[in-house]
């Protein structure tokens, strides 16, 4: 005869055993990263979509914590408004990151500078700060390597902005 534990025991038994047996998740600090992005760049202004690429290092200085520095530059075309042009930036930010899983979320912040070039005859170049926030998802395929997608909006001070979505693959290392 069995009572009613019996048939709750075994069950209760296999799902304490795989939690207690489980792998524990690892996320990484002092961790390098070194990456590539391509990059599409809309000015708030109405002119045209550009494209371009940028470059990007980070540091875990803790699990949670990347200080990531980056540049980037995008072309854009003539348009019948404008000239073509070219927007350069570089930046220094801190990104939030869960890394205890395949696919990392992150956001941040960052501040930098940029130059905008223009074809234009007597077009001056306009120069300036840089504010701006970034979100993104990335999968780690292996411990060093990682690819992923990253929004991010961006304020040219004192009177510019720009919307920027990339492609990233990066390199890993230092874990």
């Amino acid at each position: 005869m069995t009572n009613g534990f019996g048939k709750i025991t075994g069950p209760a038994l296999v799902a304490a055993g795989s939690v207690l047996i489980a792998a524990p998740a690892r996320a990484f600090e002092r961790q390098w990263h070194l990456g590539g992005a391509l990059v599409g760049v809309t000015p708030s202004d109405g002119r045209p979509t550009g494209f371009g690429a940028g470059a990007y290092t980070a540091y875990g200085v803790s699990d949670m914590f990347d200080v990531r520095a980056e540049l980037r530059s995008s072309f854009h075309e003539k348009s019948a408004t404008s000239g073509a042009f070219g927007i350069h930036l570089g930046w220094l930010g801190l990104a939030y990151k869960l890394d205890v899983l395949e696919w990392i979320p992150y956001f941040g912040v960052r501040a930098g500078y940029y130059q905008q070039t223009s074809d234009e005859v007597g077009d001056f170049a306009r120069r300036g700060g840089a504010l701006g926030g970034f979100a993104g998802l990335d999968h780690a395929f292996s411990r060093s390597f990682a690819a992923g997608v990253e929004v991010a909006v961006d304020r040219l001070l004192p009177d510019g902005a720009t919307s920027a979505l990339a492609l990233r693959a990066e390199y890993r290392w230092g874990y």
